[in-house]
């Protein structure tokens, strides 16, 4: 059975040109030929929000019978000579004299995507069901003179919520990464979406632990969801993921246990 592939890396910078994304899609679409049939699907270069509009995108392919099944995800690396420079000529890096900057890192995660009633025809076990996602954009973008009051950000939760169910989300994972601006942003969506969190100031950001992913945030989320429910660790039914592209791109997902497990 066919699978749409959707990639996304970082976006393009010293270290990472503009083809590193068609490149690297080239090369996993050669690797996995051998065992599975891909059909479809495509890649770009999203930033930090990548992984999330692979995550998006492959929803939409599946609503829109394009695709049975979406093999989606994000590759980044900041772990490069020229990136680190760059990183550091814009003190973006966090150090004893940079409090606000971010601890660079490299990751890859994927997702494989299918409709409830496809994985019950296949004797498929999901693991967790993607309840809904949006997409959203900031004008007021990081590193510029502009003031950021988190429209973006708000605007992606609020189309989030139009679609969710009213239970309070109770838990939060998101690619903040130490640099103000993602906080600042963060405060203002909560401010504008009252009601919907079971507790707002109860985030998780694994960039504290594994470094900045980049686009590889947020399908590497998702797997943490994916284990708390599978190990029976689970805050609540719901769970928030987003992440925030500098480019603008906002996007965000909920993420629940199987059908018939909330």
């Amino acid at each position: 059975m066919p699978v749409a592939l959707i990639l996304s890396t970082g976006e393009p910078r010293p270290g990472q040109d503009g083809d590193f994304a068609a490149r690297i899609d080239a090369r996993l679409r050669a690797k996995l030929s051998a065992q599975v049939s891909l059909a479809g699907g495509g890649s770009n270069a999203g930033g930090h929000a990548g992984g999330m509009l692979a995550i998006h995108h492959g929803c939409r392919m599946l609503q829109e019978g394009k695709a049975q099944f979406c093999l989606v995800g994000g590759v980044d690396s900041y772990l490069e000579p020229e990136t680190l420079e760059w990183l550091d000529e814009r003190e973006q890096l966090h150090s004893d004299e940079n409090t606000y900057g971010f601890c660079p890192g490299e990751g890859a995660g994927f997702c494989l995507m299918t409709k409830l009633q496809t994985a019950r025809r296949l004797a498929i076990q999901p693991l967790l069901e993607v309840v809904c996602t949006s997409v959203a954009f900031e004008e007021n973008k990081i590193k510029t003179r502009t003031v950021c009051l988190g429209e973006g950000l708000s605007t992606a939760f609020q189309l989030l919520f139009e679609q969710a169910p009213t239970d309070p989300v109770d838990r939060i994972i998101c690619d903040m990464n130490g640099e103000r601006y993602r906080g600042n942003e963060y405060g203002f969506a909560v401010l504008r979406n009252p009601g919907r969190f079971r507790d707002a100031a109860d985030f998780e950001t694994p960039a504290d632990c594994w470094g900045d992913v980049g686009a590889a945030s947020g399908p590497l989320f998702v797997s943490l969801v994916a284990q708390a429910e599978a190990r029976g660790y689970r805050k609540g039914p719901l769970s928030l993921i987003w992440a925030s592209s500098e480019n603008g791109t906002r996007a965000a997902a909920l993420l629940g246990g199987p059908r018939g497990s909330r």
